[in-house]
């Protein structure tokens, strides 16, 4: 389902980025100066969308909030980022989950193995979950931020040097992953590897690694074409999990200011997901196709494993979601999530078989 909307959000975006370059210093007659942190360069899918919700503000504010922005680890890398944000270093950022199991196990549930692929369907499903169970705004609230949007990255896949087609091609290689995705790379047989994230292609190129955790978005944006030459899509599921990206406020921060910048704030982040599933869809029609067909960069295979096979590797490992409900029975009532969670996929994945969402397969031929 195309929207309406798509063309002028990507044309846009091309002026927007103009602005937020890394290093970027606010002007000095705004009435508010927010410092954001980000682990992703402005360029990117997930930076794209960052540059449009913080002009869109700008705007709408008149010019009364200026965005100091520091992208890519200019100021702290992407696994400090909840920890700058909570100690006030920087007043919003934008954090991957699947960097902070320990400070965020609830919010984990929305990047475990086998799940549904769709960005847009985690996206509706977590929303829901967390206006139903307050125990996730809680676990913020521990934290001493405050959610203001979700961008997921979309299901993952391997990214490798030679074919993944089956289980047995997955045993043995030393792949770079972080978070709950280690489980299950070592339930497949594979080596784990822990980098940072702007370690990954270095690692790759110089044979640190030989295969990657890795999101479809993130291939060409990050130039991972140029390193290795296939990706492997895990049956139809979102493969080694998704990664639920959170803007988050520092909770003093956000309590200083006055209720109609926070009001224009949140309006325009719930908006920005809607743009991130736009800008989702284009990644994964353009870059993938060119990624596939060797248009003007380095070509890659794309495969998708068997459902048998994936099935397989699933069972390695039990049932995800009953494992993630035990480790944390004693923050919330995890099986009444976990029930809640299984009704919004079907619902929101539905509605995606319907038109809703965004592409998220490998590329049409």
């Amino acid at each position: 389902m195309i929207s309406t909307r798509q063309p002028a959000i990507i044309a846009a975006l091309a002026a927007t980025l103009a602005t937020f370059v890394p290093g970027g210093v606010a002007a000095q007659d705004a009435e508010y100066t927010i410092r954001f942190a980000a682990g992703f360069p402005p360029t990117t899918p997930q930076g794209r969308t960052a540059a449009w919700w913080m002009n869109e503000i700008e705007e709408r504010t008149d010019g009364r909030v200026e965005f100091e922005p520091y992208w890519i680890g200019s100021l702290v890398g992407s696994n400090e980022i909840l920890g700058a944000v909570q100690d006030g270093l920087v007043d919003v950022g934008v954090a991957y989950t699947i960097a902070f199991p320990g400070e965020l196990p609830l919010a984990q549930l929305g990047n475990l193995p086998f799940l549904t692929r769709d960005p847009w369907v985690i996206q509706r499903a977590f929303a829901d979950l967390m206006e139903e169970f307050p125990a996730f705004e809680e676990e913020l609230a521990r934290n001493n931020v405050v959610y203001l949007a979700n961008t997921p990255t979309g299901g993952t896949g391997i990214l490798s040097k030679t074919p993944v087609k089956t289980l047995d091609d997955v045993n043995g290689l030393k792949t770079f992953t972080i978070g709950v995705y280690a489980d299950a790379v070592s339930a497949g047989g594979a080596s784990p590897v822990s980098l940072a994230w702007s370690e990954s292609y270095e690692a790759l190129q110089h044979g640190v690694v030989d295969s990657a955790v890795m999101y479809p978005m993130s291939i060409l944006a990050n130039k991972f074409n140029e390193v290795t030459d296939h990706f492997t899509y895990l049956g139809e599921t979102g493969g080694l999990g998704q990664d639920l990206i959170f803007a988050i406020a520092n909770q003093d921060f956000w309590d200083g200011l006055p209720p109609d910048l926070q009001e224009t704030m949140r309006t325009t982040l719930v908006e920005a997901e809607d743009v991130w599933i736009d800008i989702f869809r284009d990644v994964i029609e353009t870059d993938l196709g060119a990624l596939r067909d060797g248009d003007g960069v380095e070509p890659m295979g794309f495969h998708t494993m068997d459902e048998a096979e994936v099935e397989k590797w699933r069972q390695t490992m039990g049932d995800p979601l009953e494992t993630w409900a035990k480790e944390n029975s004693d923050l919330a009532d995890t099986q009444a999530i976990v029930a809640r969670y299984k009704e919004l996929e079907a619902k929101y994945q539905e509605q995606f078989a319907n038109g809703a969402g965004a592409a998220s397969g490998p590329p049409a031929n």
